[in-house]
């Protein structure tokens, strides 16, 4: 669909040669699935991270408004697809500050953890709950990718990968400015970033929205390596693809 009042934004990580994490800043996408920008910096600490953040959503959202991509007219919403759970001290601080200098406009913002980090499986049976017969196939339980397991209004689980037991978690942070949002729409949301890639025609286990932010951290630790190498004099535009 075509639509210039929502952002989607990813924050993914990754890890250095010394296995320590390492987190990407930002991708931006579009309601429509359209990727904006991205930001090829990779981040070491938490503090850091922080200033980064807030520094990179409102220069980005002032242009976005300004150049028309988002409809300040109207309350528009911005989605954060995360890899960990939101920190009081990072996401949220960062567009609490955000929010006192965009006062002037209306928005609504939604966290969403996105992960696999959890202790649930599913498995599907046939027949009733007093007597279940697990279905098999290649010694595997059945699961067709794209099942939603609904927990309550803000926890969800989905299937990414047919013939697993594991699902993604899909968990909207209480603190999240929307008062009446759809699970359904933002699980769904997440779904269809999946269905997005420019690396293969396979089905992801991953949206891109968490991937690509991964995967340029991941490629900007690499090219660091590089004996007088700096990223910072590199004219890559920001809304190019360049990491994959």
């Amino acid at each position: 669909k075509d639509t210039n009042d929502e952002l989607i934004i990813g924050i993914g990580a990754t890890t250095d040669k010394d296995g320590q994490p390492i987190l990407g800043l930002i991708n931006i996408f579009n309601g429509n699935g359209k990727y904006i920008y991205g930001k090829a910096t990779s981040v070491t600490s938490m503090a850091n991270y922080q200033e980064m953040l807030e520094e990179a959503l409102l220069n980005n959202l002032k242009e976005f408004i300004n150049s028309g991509i988002l409809d300040s007219s109207k309350t528009f919403r911005i989605i954060f697809h995360i890899f960990k759970p939101t920190g009081k001290h990072n996401e949220i601080k960062s567009l609490m500050n955000v929010i006192g200098k965009l006062s002037s406009y209306s928005f609504e913002y939604a966290f969403i953890h996105i992960g696999a980090g959890h202790n649930y499986r599913f498995f599907t049976y046939e027949g009733d709950f007093s007597n279940p017969k697990f279905i098999l196939k290649g010694n595997t339980y059945v699961n067709e990718r794209g099942t939603f397991i609904k927990i309550n209004n803000f926890l969800g689980f989905i299937c990414l990968s047919e013939k697993s037991s594991t699902f993604i978690k899909v968990q909207v942070d209480i603190r999240s400015s929307f008062k009446n949002f759809d699970l359904n729409y933002l699980t769904n949301q997440v779904y269809q970033f999946t269905e997005l890639s420019h690396t293969s025609y396979n089905k992801s286990g991953k949206p891109v929205t968490i991937r690509y932010p991964s995967l340029m951290a991941h490629l900007t630790e690499q090219l660091k390596e590089i004996k007088g190498f700096d990223l910072n004099v590199i004219d890559s535009p920001d809304n190019s693809l360049w990491f994959i």
